[in-house]
């Protein structure tokens, strides 16, 4: 499996690389465990975490086009992140919406996803509908590993924190 070379990034939980076609990607793994309530389930012994990348040009000659390396390369990192954390970790996702594309990065968040070579981790996606912005849809997911004891817990727990803290938005297990 071809995978760009990674380095760790300036922020503590980060990776870094760059791409044949010109791009400097970043993946990070940010603790959200302030956002639980500590001794819930989601709060997780401090073991959850936001899974972002990002990408940016490194020139103006940066090229466009579909790199499989990059999803090679973001499996090689998440399978870093999680084999030093153990099976307990909960990584959440939350697709961008702000420049319209967030169904399209949902879509490529799972392919990467089942190019994965574990069958320990497993993804549920989640559509979140706000019946007030003319059913508008956000995506989000937990990446959990089937192993967690409290797996099927998380997400009970998952589904029930977004129905209290999405505003009024009606969550959708995929």
């Amino acid at each position: 499996m071809d995978a760009y070379k990674f380095a760790p990034g300036i922020v503590a939980g980060s990776y870094i690389f760059p791409t044949d076609l010109g791009w400097l990607y970043t993946v990070s793994f940010i603790n959200k465990s302030n956002l639980f309530i500590e001794g819930s389930l989601l709060y997780n012994s401090q073991l959850s975490f936001e899974f972002q990348f990002e990408r940016s040009p490194i020139d103006e000659h940066t090229k466009k086009g579909f790199d499989k390396c990059v999803a090679n390369t973001l499996s090689k990192v998440f399978l870093l992140h999680a084999s030093s954390h153990g099976y307990l970790p909960i990584y959440i996702f939350i697709c961008d919406i702000t420049d319209g594309k967030e169904a399209a990065r949902a879509r490529l968040f799972s392919t990467w996803y089942e190019s994965i070579e574990t069958a320990d981790w497993q993804l549920i996606n989640y559509e979140l509908t706000d019946p007030d912005d003319n059913n508008r849809v956000y995506y989000t997911g937990i990446v959990l590993n089937e192993n967690h004891p409290y797996f099927n817990d998380l997400l009970i727990e998952f589904e029930v924190y977004f129905k209290n803290n999405s505003m009024g938005k009606w969550i959708t297990r995929n």
